[in-house]
This record gives structure tokens, C-alpha cells and sequence, in this order.
């Protein structure tokens, strides 16, 4: 990969996805095979990511434009999903537990089991 300036790179906060980082340079190497960037950079020393700077700001003419603080909030938004679904399954799974467990006691007590 070469070397990397830091003032290039956005911290991307809160950030500690392993698998969203990997999603998403493995969706940006199948989608720009020719580009060489690596759109978001695992610092293992220091446990934090980062997002190529290069790769999120453009220019429309003579004006420049940095898409980082809306980069950020799509991918603060995927996390919060991503967590409030895990959650929402944990607690059906629990419920399904707690069913099974009635079922289970009132087939017993039935004298079935």
C-alpha cells in the first residue's frame, strides 16, 4: 500500500466494525479493480479506522467538496441498524426460549413426558 499521510485519512470516531471495514474495501476492489486506494484503513496499534480522504472529496466545477461528515452518518446509521437488529434477534430468541420452556413444562406436567 505504500506510505500515508494521516492528514489524508478522516477518523471515522467510533468506529470498531471489523466486518464493515472489510465490506467495504471489498466492495470498492470489486467495483474500481484499476484504483489502488483503499477506501478505509484498520490502524491495529492504536484500534482505530480511518477513511481515505482522497476518495470522498470532489470537485464540481471550481468549487471542492467533502463528503466525510455524511460518510460518517451513513455509516453511524448502518452500525445502529446493524445493532438494533442483533438486539431485535437476541430478544426473539429469549422469547422463543421462555415459549419452549412453557411448552415444555406444561407437556410434562400432562404426563407425556
Amino acid at each position: 500500500m505504500g506510505q500515508f499521510r494521516v492528514d489524508r485519512w478522516v477518523n471515522l470516531r467510533g468506529i470498531r466494525n471489523h466486518g464493515l471495514n472489510d465490506r467495504l474495501n471489498g466492495e470498492f476492489r470489486k467495483y474500481f479493480p484499476q484504483c489502488d486506494a483503499q477506501p478505509v484503513l484498520r490502524v491495529v496499534k492504536t484500534r482505530r479506522y480511518w477513511i481515505n480522504e482522497k476518495l470522498i472529496a470532489m470537485s464540481l466545477g471550481k468549487k471542492s467538496f467533502n463528503i466525510a461528515e455524511s460518510v460518517i452518518s451513513i455509516i453511524d446509521a448502518y452500525a445502529s441498524a446493524k445493532k438494533s437488529a442483533f438486539s431485535g434477534f437476541i430478544k426473539t430468541c429469549e422469547q422463543l426460549r421462555t415459549i419452549s420452556k412453557q411448552k415444555h413444562s406444561a407437556v410434562r406436567y400432562q404426563g407425556y413426558c
